[in-house]
């Protein structure tokens, strides 16, 4: 497991910025509901990650992604 960096655009504080550790295995859309809990993301929200000015698919593996573990800061942007 590596630790990945996330930060909630619009967030303030504490609330805006967390780190959690990931598998490989787990897909982007897995990612996506365990950085919803993380957050606490309103349910009927949905979320997308940016990573250097990309979207990232739901069907992609986390580990095929360009996140690097510790350096990279996932962009968190909720959207109805």
């Amino acid at each position: 497991m590596a630790v990945y960096y996330f930060k909630l655009l619009g967030g303030f504080g504490d609330r805006s910025e967390t780190s959690i550790s990931l598998d490989f295995d787990l897909s982007v859309a897995e990612v996506k509901e365990i950085v919803k809990k993380e957050f606490k993301v309103l349910p009927q929200l949905e979320i997308d990650f940016m990573v250097g000015g990309r979207k990232l698919p739901d069907d992609m593996k986390w580990g095929m992604t360009d996140v690097k573990p510790m350096k990279t800061n996932v962009l968190v942007i909720g959207h109805r």
